[in-house]
Parts: C-alpha cells; sequence; structure tokens
C-alpha cells in the first residue's frame, strides 16, 4: 500500500462510517469533499491523485489477495470510459434519489464502492477498476488529458500486469489518444440508420422482391 495513500483512506473509511451516525455528513461530504477532488486534479495533477486516491488504494488490496493477469473482456476495452461514465451517471441518479440526505445509505454507498473496486481488481488485474469502471476515473480524465494539465510524471503499479492496453498511470497522453482513436473506430463500425435502410432494401432486391410502385 501506498503510504502517501493511508490519510486519503483513513478519512474516506472515516466519512463512511460517520455517515451512519452524523446527519450532517451528507451535506459535508457533497459540499466540500467532492468538489475539492477536481481541484486536486487541477492544483496536484493527474497521477499525484492516481496515487492519493483512497478506492485505488483500497482496491489494490484486491489485486494483492488474488494476483491475475487476465484481462478485462474485449468489449469494454472497445470502448473506454463508456463503463466509467455509466457508473458516474448511476451514481449521479442515486445521490439525487437517496445519498445526498440519506447518512446510513451514503454510508453503504461508499463501503459499497470500496468493495466493488477490490472485488475488480481481485478478478481482473493491476488498476481495473481505475482504468475501466470507477465513476471518478472519466472525471480526472476529462480533467487532465491533454492540454495544460496532462502529465509527463508516472504513477505505475510496482508490477504492471497488463491490465489494459495503453495505462495512463505510464503514458497519460498515448492512453488519451489511444481512448479517442478505439472511440471513433467504434463509432464508425456502427452502421447507420440510412446504412441499415439501404442493407433491408438491398436484401429484398437480392431475394427477387421488388418495390410496390406508385399509383
Amino acid at each position: 500500500m501506498n503510504p502517501f495513500a493511508i490519510p486519503f483512506v483513513v478519512v474516506y473509511l472515516a466519512v463512511a462510517l460517520l455517515a451512519f451516525v452524523e446527519p450532517a455528513t451528507p451535506r459535508i461530504f457533497w459540499t466540500v469533499a467532492m468538489p475539492a477532488v477536481p481541484l486536486f486534479f487541477v492544483i496536484a495533477g493527474f497521477h499525484a491523485w492516481r496515487r492519493a486516491c483512497p478506492i485505488a488504494t483500497i482496491a489494490s488490496l484486491g489485486g494483492a489477495l488474488a494476483p491475475h493477469r487476465r484481462r478485462i473482456p474485449s468489449w469494454l476495452s472497445a470502448a473506454p470510459l463508456v463503463a466509467s461514465l455509466g457508473l458516474l451517471y448511476a451514481s449521479l441518479v442515486a445521490r439525487h434519489v437517496a445519498t445526498n440526505g440519506d447518512g446510513p445509505v451514503l454510508g453503504g454507498f461508499l463501503l459499497a464502492l470500496a468493495v466493488a473496486a477490490i472485488a475488480t481488481n481481485a478478478t481482473f488485474s493491476g488498476k481495473t477498476w481505475c482504468n475501466s469502471l470507477c465513476p471518478v476515473g472519466v472525471v480526472e480524465r476529462i480533467y487532465t488529458d491533454g492540454g495544460d494539465l496532462g502529465s509527463t510524471s508516472s504513477s505505475r503499479c510496482g508490477r504492471c500486469t497488463g491490465c489494459t492496453r495503453r495505462c495512463p498511470d505510464v503514458d497519460q497522453d498515448g492512453a488519451a489518444r489511444s481512448d479517442a482513436s478505439r472511440r471513433a473506430i467504434a463509432t464508425r463500425s456502427r452502421p447507420s440508420a440510412s446504412s441499415r435502410t439501404r442493407t433491408r432494401s438491398g436484401s429484398l432486391l437480392t431475394n427477387g422482391s421488388a418495390p410496390a410502385r406508385r399509383r
């Protein structure tokens, strides 16, 4: 475990447990703690956050408990950050529905994120949770990919397991370009509505059926 991240892990777990007994915890969490996370990206940088992130540190326990070299499914790697964006959307919906004002629900949600992170890295390897599923991951990439907030430093694992094709912890700029090209390929590979219409029309003509004439 990275010693630099230990205070952040302690604070994270303390907030999760405090939420069960202190009604003001959700307000403090959503109005102070969460807005401070993007501020951390901007001030300290992408790699400093990757080393400090409490969920990433907790998730590393999964890899230590059950070390694997299995990669994520190809359908997930072909659409980078889509799952992260989906979980971010679900988390925002959950905030409006429950976690915004209910302390025990917020505490359960934070603990569930930690368990999910451990299970993900125990099933796969490396920083699979951070690179493919974490709802904060897509936010940190939006803030720091490219531009002046990009970084050439490193926050790589001590021992690489090849959990992703291009790792942002090793080469953030290269990972951003790789993700953008894969998103473009995935978009081009989807048939448009007009092409599907043309395909269906062509199939009818191939089968010997002619389109009806207008009278």
